[in-house]
């Protein structure tokens, strides 16, 4: 990852640029265009039904209702199922927070970043494209910033 400002090339290349078209898995892009401070659209890979998904671009992920990830609840859950399920988001969040910091060790915020944390900066999409089909997703809000692509 930070070969790419190692690159003058790429970097004299990306100056220039009025939006930046990244992959919503690598933080590169959102790197860059912070650094540059240039528009950003993230092509985002997963459903809103990843938490970390959720986390990373501040999408509401109400778990007293949406069940988590692969565990296999229904939208008709019981109270020990809503229990579990509320319990597994709260254990989702710092989790995320974990891996967000293990990626990119030796980032410096306050050179690049402005003194945001990584989350800040990938969380500053402009657009997000969801490659998802919405009918199929558990019902939940939609943000302005996110575009359904599928």
């Amino acid at each position: 990852m930070y070969s790419y400002f190692l690159s003058s090339d790429l970097l004299e290349r990306v100056k220039g640029a009025d939006l930046l078209l990244a992959d919503g898995t690598f933080i590169c892009g959102a790197i860059l265009a912070e650094y540059f401070s240039i528009p950003r659209v993230d092509v985002a890979m997963w459903s809103f039904c990843d938490p970390m998904f959720s986390y990373l671009y501040n999408i509401p992920n109400p778990v007293s209702y949406v069940p988590q990830m692969d565990t296999g609840f229904s939208s008709k859950m019981t109270f020990l199922q809503r229990t579990l399920n509320t319990i597994l988001g709260l254990i989702i969040i710092p989790l995320s927070q974990i891996m967000i910091k293990l990626s990119a060790p030796a980032f410096d915020t306050n050179k690049i970043g402005h003194g945001k944390t990584l989350q800040e900066i990938i969380g500053q999409a402009q657009l997000v494209l969801v490659p998802t089909d919405f009918a199929l997703e558990w019902a939940r809000p939609v943000l302005p910033s996110e575009c359904i692509s599928a």
